[in-house]
């Protein structure tokens, strides 16, 4: 099992509940839409996987280990094996395609060799060869995400978490991609339904403030 919630429950200082009471589990290899309206407590989930945020009551185990009781110096090890597309890309504007992705292998500690053989696999991964050199500036949106794609890639993650991610399904991904895949967040599930290759779990989990159905 790679993801495990157990009764948790999000209540923020102001009152606001995100989270009531859900139990949740994700296996291995499971491809995921998460979706609802804004509000719904969606983003709170997804933080607490990489505890950015702690629930309120309940527990929550990623990769057998518990978000609650980890020490806060475990969390960089934690957040190195996930991979986090983010909705505004946050990509570095001075850095090219290439040293945007290296950049992500050498902050965790990947030798040279290791980058200079990943980097090109991942851009070729999600179509953008002959991009290497191009700055985000000089891409359009639909690339500049992919970019992120790749980043989140590089570092061969246990799970990909994609923030809204619908701009990379005007393009179709080869299947090596597609496994690579964990969780993804849309708010629109009509953008998010393209071909999928067979033989793999998919799951759609709707997201209904304050509670999580359909599981």
């Amino acid at each position: 099992m790679l993801v495990q919630f157990y009764n948790v429950s999000k209540i923020y200082p102001n009152g606001v509940k995100a989270l009531d009471d859900i139990s949740l589990k994700i296996e291995r290899g499971e491809f995921i839409f998460l979706m609802g309206q804004s509000g719904a407590g969606k983003s709170s989930l997804i933080k607490m996987l990489f505890r950015e945020e702690l629930p309120t009551r309940g527990q929550i185990f990623v990769a057998s280990r518990s978000i609650v009781r980890m020490k806060r110096g475990d969390v960089p090890k934690l957040r190195r094996n996930m991979g986090i597309v983010f909705q505004d890309f946050k990509l570095l504007e001075s850095k090219t395609v290439a040293e945007n992705i290296a950049f992500a292998m050498k902050v965790v500690g990947a030798s040279g060799r290791e980058i200079k053989k990943r980097v090109p696999e991942v851009i070729d991964m999600v179509g953008l060869n002959g991009k290497e050199q191009s700055f985000p500036t000089e891409l359009s949106g639909g690339e500049q995400q992919r970019v992120g794609i790749a980043r989140a890639l590089a570092n061969h993650p246990l799970m990909l978490i994609a923030d809204e991610p619908t701009g990379i399904w005007i393009w179709k991904p080869p299947r090596a991609l597609w496994n690579s895949f964990m969780i993804s967040i849309a708010k629109e599930p009509q953008l998010l339904w393209p071909p999928m290759p067979g033989n793999w779990s998919n799951r759609l989990i709707s997201a209904l403030s304050p509670w999580i159905v359909g599981r």
